[in-house]
């Protein structure tokens, strides 16, 4: 019972401390019209991607360090550097803390006309804005690695609330809800640069994202 109580404590202090992390980050931001857009900017501009921590996922996926999403963000807002899960968890729990449902979506990705990359993950964020889920890639917004070694920093517009048909031809959850579209994309179809779906009855995502 006591070790119950002091695990409930430490959890408690955690939370408290998490907290007081993202309010401090928050008062940072230069918040304009569109709330979501600010956040998004604020993290395309201030976090670098990281190629030395990627190159190491990369060698030895299974070796990585097992962090909490709590410690993950910490170390992000310290260091200013991190990686795909870095970027979308930041996002997450900044637009969290401001009162916005958020899901963290996690898939494959590929560039048009080129093959995905079905060996190494990515993430990016789904943000319920006024009733409407948005699609966001904060960490392809913030610029790209040149020749898998140079990171090099370009703020992308074009991929914050990008349209659910658009984001699935170089975006394919591991859950196809949130392709967010009334007829998902098959795998088999993303490969193939093919955007036709397989699926001939409606989806209705809306309503799954609720069960």
């Amino acid at each position: 019972m006591k070790n119950l109580v002091f695990l409930l404590l430490f959890f408690s202090y955690w939370c408290s401390a998490q907290n007081t992390l993202i309010d401090n980050t928050i008062k940072k931001i230069d918040f304009k019209e569109d709330t979501i857009q600010s956040v998004f900017d604020w993290i395309t501009d201030n976090i670098k991607y990281d190629v030395k921590l990627l190159r190491k996922i990369t060698k030895s996926p299974d070796n990585k360090k097992r962090e909490s999403p709590e410690q993950r963000i910490a170390q992000v807002l310290k260091s200013k550097k991190g990686v795909c899960q870095h970027y979308s968890e930041l996002f997450d729990a900044i637009v969290t803390q401001l009162g916005y449902e958020s899901f963290i979506v996690t898939g494959y990705t590929k560039r048009v006309g080129e093959e995905a990359d079905s060996d190494f993950g990515h993430a990016w964020n789904a943000i319920k804005v006024e009733g409407q889920w948005q699609l966001h890639d904060a960490t392809w917004g913030a610029g790209g690695v040149r020749n898998g070694r140079k990171y090099v920093k370009q703020y992308k517009p074009e991929w914050f609330d990008v349209i659910p048909e658009q984001m699935v031809q170089t975006h394919m959850p591991f859950d196809p809800i949130w392709q967010l579209v009334e007829y998902p994309i098959a795998f088999a179809d993303f490969e193939k640069d093919n955007m036709k779906s397989q699926h001939k009855d409606s989806y209705e995502f809306e309503n799954k994202i609720k069960e």
